[in-house]
């Protein structure tokens, strides 16, 4: 069922998409790139939910994951000497996936039955907050503090098994080790990105500052406010279906040129507020679109949550918990995200936000089933 729910939202959210350039002329088949991805999520469905029996390759995954972010960063900041590390795609998508990685380490290291796994899944988490940090994505660092409280509150709850409860005693033997490089290692990550971040943060105030008494547009957040500005005026004149992308920009371009804009705006093809940039192009329609797009797996996650963490939930629910965690961490995270950039705008974070959804509701859609089963 929770599949099913989040298939029509790929549909409705793939035809809002799709939309725009269907009326393109002259229209290609590179013009439906978005669209077609959410058709690909549609046919992974049947694989992911048949072939996913373990969720190993998942904990895994996300620890290496977050691993390698925080590499390409360090290699990037401190051997090429860039300004800040910008990944393979963008500097901001890079920030926000990696957070999500180190955030998503933590998860399943609390959950892991080995100390050594535990302690790898640990400087995981650090790894994915440091590449973070390192890509200098503000927007992330605002989301960051949030997400770790939602992870300190949604603690699993469950019986363990003999195990398990060996692998916690292994655990508290060496939990002050543990803790005591951690807190090394976090020192040191801070030390040595604090200067970048204290500029960047610096940066925004003055930045805010520069908007607020001389309505200075010409930098990274005088342009978010003019474009948050221009986009929730544009909703009012079309208010049903939006102007479209392809009128949206013409109509942009017409501002600009009568005065109405500042002429920053017209290097962005979007508003760098994703709820803003779909009211200015789709609407109402297209806002009730992307809140659905949201829902139905927030829903999901929470629904598993709450019955995961009901007195006496068995061990073999944990796993079930910390994946509906991982799809919450997520979808909140993206709400955080989207108020200072269009994230749906940009070809790595569509991916991680369609096919992550996928595989962290399949497992917990098939153990649910499996669950019911057995008590059938």
């Amino acid at each position: 069922m929770r599949l099913r729910l989040y298939a029509v939202t790929l549909v409705i959210m793939g035809c809002v998409w799709a939309s725009d350039m269907l009326w393109r002329e002259p229209f290609t088949v590179r013009d439906m790139d978005r669209p077609i991805k959410y058709a690909l999520v549609l046919l992974a469905m049947p694989a992911i939910l048949v072939g996913l029996k373990s969720t190993h390759p998942l904990k895994w995954g996300v620890w290496v994951g977050a691993w390698g972010a925080a590499v390409t960063a360090a290699w990037q900041v401190h051997v090429w000497d860039w300004d800040r590390a910008w990944g393979y795609t963008n500097a901001i998508p890079f920030g926000q996936v990696s957070l999500l990685l180190g955030i998503w380490s933590w998860a399943w290291a609390r959950q892991a039955q080995l100390a050594a796994h535990r302690l790898f899944g640990w400087s995981a988490a650090l790894a994915g907050v440091y590449a973070c940090l390192a890509s200098e994505t503000r927007g992330a660092w605002v989301v960051l503090p949030f997400l770790v409280i939602l992870i300190l509150w949604l603690k699993p709850n469950h019986q363990q098994s003999r195990a398990q409860r060996q692998g916690e005693t292994t655990w508290q033997r060496t939990n002050w080790r543990i803790w005591a490089v951690s807190m090394v290692l976090s020192i040191t990550v801070f030390t040595s990105l604090w200067p970048s971040m204290q500029t960047r943060l610096t940066e925004a105030h003055t930045e805010w500052s520069a908007y607020q008494s001389r309505e200075n547009e010409a930098t990274s957040v005088g342009q978010r406010l003019a474009h948050w500005k221009l986009a929730w005026n544009m909703g009012w004149h079309k208010p049903w279906l939006g102007w479209g992308q392809k009128a949206y920009e013409a109509e942009k371009k017409q501002l600009v040129e009568s005065g109405h804009a500042p002429r920053i705006l017209l290097d962005y093809g979007h508003a760098h507020h994703e709820w803003l940039d779909i009211w200015a192009k789709k609407g109402l329609l297209g806002v009730c679109a992307l809140a659905l797009f949201f829902a139905v797996p927030l829903g999901c996650y929470a629904t598993v949550i709450r019955q995961s963490v009901q007195p006496g939930t068995h061990t073999s629910q944990a796993d079930a918990h910390t994946m509906a965690v991982c799809g919450l961490v997520m979808v909140i995270g993206y709400l955080g995200f989207g108020m200072t950039q269009v994230v749906f705008a940009h070809n790595s974070t569509n991916m991680v936000y369609l096919f992550m959804n996928l595989i962290w509701l399949a497992p917990v859609t098939a153990r649910t089933q499996d669950a019911k089963a057995d008590r059938d």
